[in-house]
């Protein structure tokens, strides 16, 4: 894939390709003709329409804990399957900034097509941690990120 001068991930499409700069949500910010990899606006579409959305959720198994004691976050990728790598981010206590914390991966397959995540993580200080998971995307799939959840420590 290629992004042009916005960012946007777009997909060199055949000309005369029925779905074309019609179909990109950005066609109004990157403009009839703009320029992408040397080629012409027209023959790309962005990848979203390609690819198949996804949903993440996260989960905690308590809203505080005394101490520094380990605790989980769960959640279901959907759709999903085993093996797909669904990325866990921490915001630590008195920190603006999300930071990586692990990719966990699907374990086991849910009737509705997703596949379960898991985590037990163990803070290191005491105050409020906020936690997402997010899921990258893949060559069908598109990306997606759950909700916070947070967890204070005591």
């Amino acid at each position: 894939s290629e992004r042009d001068l916005h960012g946007h991930d777009h997909r060199e499409l055949p000309a005369g390709n029925p779905r074309l700069a019609e179909s990109c949500e950005w066609r109004d910010e990157c403009g009839p003709g703009a320029v992408v990899g040397g080629s012409p606006h027209a023959n790309y579409v962005d990848l979203p329409f390609l690819l198949r959305r996804t949903a993440i959720t996260i989960s905690r198994s308590t809203s505080s804990v005394r101490g520094l004691k380990a605790f989980e976050l769960s959640g279901v990728l959907s759709p999903g399957s085993l093996g797909d790598s669904c990325v866990v981010d921490v915001r630590k206590p008195k920190s603006p900034r999300w930071s990586y914390s692990s990719a966990r991966s699907g374990y086991a397959v849910t009737s509705g097509g997703g596949v379960d995540w898991w985590y037990r993580y163990g803070p290191k200080v005491k105050g409020t941690y906020s936690f997402r998971v997010r899921f990258v995307g893949d060559t069908s799939r598109a990306a997606s990120t759950s909700g916070v959840v947070s967890v204070a420590v005591r």
